[in-house]
Formats: C-alpha cells, sequence, structure tokens
C-alpha cells in the first residue's frame, strides 16, 4: 500500500491506480505522469491489462476470503483493514505474533547508565523504513546531548545506505552500526534508552517493537497503522506524524529537557504486555479447536 511516488495508499482499492502506480515503477511512465497526469490516467485506463489483473486480483481475493472459515491478523489493524476493503472471511479473528525471547529475567534488562539519550534504531535500511527521517530529526538539533545508533545491514540496499552515510558525515553523534544478529539484541536494547520506527508506510505488527517491549524500551513510532496501535502515546512510548523529522526532533528533545518523561514511558514499557511464541500457540490451537 506504499505508491510509486511514496505517497501511501488508501482505501478503497482502484485497480487503475494500482496499475498506474505499477507502471510507474519505469522512469519514463513516472516521467510521463508528472508532466501530463490527465493524458497518462487516460492512457492508463485504455490500457487494460495491467487494470484488468488488478481487477481480478482484487475479485479472486475476495472470493476467496468469503469461502474461508477463519482469517488470523497479526494486528486489529491489519484485520479491520481488510474488513474496510470489503475482503473478510467467515471468521476475522486478532492474534499478535509471540516473541522468542520468552520472560526474560529482570536482572538481565537493567539499562547501562549514559550521561547522554542513547537513540536507536533496528532493522532494514530501507527508503520505505524512513531512516533518513531520523537522521534528519537529531541532525536539526545540533546541540542536543545524544547518540544515534543505527543497526542495519548496509548491503541490501547498498545506494540508500550511502545515502545515509553521506547525511550522517559530520555528525559525531550518529553511528552506523552495521548488520547485527539476534543474540546480540539483547545487549543491544540495554544499551539504549529509547528505539524509534520512522517507517513511511502502514507497518503491520512490526516485531522491532514488540521485542523493544520485552526488553523495558519504550518507542517513538509513526502514528499511523500498526505502529501507532502497538505504541500507546505517552504511555510506553511517543507518537509523531509520519514522514516529519520535524516532529519527530520534538520528541526527541522533550525527552531530553523533561526529566520525567523518559522513567514514564519506560515504565508504560515494562508494564506492556508482549506474548510469548509458546503463548501464541496455545491461543492458536485454541482457534484450531473451536473451528473443529
Amino acid at each position: 500500500m506504499l505508491r510509486t511516488d511514496g505517497a501511501i495508499s488508501t482505501l478503497p482499492i482502484d485497480p487503475l491506480r494500482c496499475a498506474r502506480c505499477l507502471g510507474e515503477e519505469k522512469r519514463r511512465f513516472r516521467w510521463l505522469g508528472k508532466l501530463a497526469p490527465g493524458l497518462m490516467t487516460h492512457y492508463w485506463r485504455q490500457e487494460g491489462r495491467n487494470v484488468n489483473y488488478f481487477t481480478q486480483r482484487r475479485d479472486d481475493l475476495t472470493q476467496l476470503l468469503a469461502a474461508t472459515d477463519l482469517a488470523i491478523a497479526p494486528s486489529r489493524f491489519l484485520r479491520d483493514f481488510y474488513i474496510q476493503a470489503g475482503m473478510t472471511a467467515r471468521r476475522m479473528e486478532f492474534l499478535r505474533q509471540g516473541h522468542k525471547f520468552g520472560h526474560l529475567p529482570r536482572h538481565t534488562l537493567i539499562k547501562t547508565p549514559a550521561g547522554r539519550l542513547r537513540i536507536g534504531y533496528l532493522g532494514q535500511l530501507a527508503p520505505l523504513k524512513g531512516v533518513h527521517v531520523l537522521i534528519d530529526a537529531v541532525r536539526s538539533l545540533p546541540s542536543l546531548p545524544v547518540d544515534l545508533f543505527l543497526y542495519g545491514d548496509s548491503q541490501l540496499h547498498s545506494a540508500y545506505s550511502a545515502k545515509l552515510q553521506s547525511q550522517a558525515d559530520g555528525d559525531e553523534r550518529i553511528h552506523l552500526m552495521g548488520q547485527y544478529e539476534r543474540r546480540q539484541l539483547t545487549s543491544i536494547l540495554c544499551n539504549l534508552d529509547v528505539t524509534v520506527v520512522p517507517s513511511l508506510w502502514y507497518e503491520n505488527s512490526p516485531n522491532v517493537i514488540l521485542e523493544a517491549f520485552a526488553h523495558d524500551t519504550p518507542v517513538i513510532a509513526a502514528n499511523f497503522g500498526g505502529m501507532a496501535e502497538l505504541v500507546e502515546d505517552e504511555s510506553n512510548g511517543l507518537h509523531f506524524a509520519v514522514g516529519n523529522a520535524s516532529d519527530l526532533a520534538r520528541q526527541l528533545q522533550r525527552l531530553v529537557e523533561d526529566s520525567t518523561l523518559l522513567p514514564r514511558l519506560t515504565e508504560g514499557a515494562v508494564k506492556t504486555s508482549t506474548p510469548t511464541v509458546a503463548e501464541e500457540m496455545t491461543k492458536i490451537l485454541a482457534l484450531y479447536q473451536s473451528l473443529l
């Protein structure tokens, strides 16, 4: 649901819009779409192959789900999105995915103290993840006593990673840490005060948010989709306007200037329940049993 031009796609699903978006993955169509948008809308309407494909795809999915006894979605957002799109199974259930850490002993979650706010990003270094927005936010506050640690594989989207490196150059507070392994996650999060999820698309039920809460770490997230569902604003984290570096900078500044805010959000993260894999399996088995 992210368009070629970077805009978020919304309901209802429009096969013509989908066809045009797919076509504009090619530069020549993108260029023509900017120069003559009305003409290109007419072109895509007349060029029926892709429009027909998306119409058929929508209809097939609708029929398939209508014949399904149970559909399970890992977020309320996704379940409701399908319902709003008119694609519903006979029964639509929400069930959050479990994490693999089990119930971590409290002594393993003690934060290493630091004199500066330690901000982390963990995940893909990809344009749709909005990492550049986070760097922009930090750079817009040059005197703020923070450190930003970016964890992710720079080889998957090497051109974008190179842009991030160039964007961070000259600011000694920004550290590109490279790829990390899952076994390192606890030690990484124990050295972070807050994590940021600045994605530019809806997301669904991001593991990185569940992992942060499992390690008593509050999260700053874009204010829509599956992110906003998981992060309760002013309780276990903060929201900011999606794609808005200035609004994200405002929230980072609050964390530094208000000495009560980070402890309060950390307490909220501690109280946030995150399911384990075993708990998820128990609930899935109960759903299967209810169908039988």
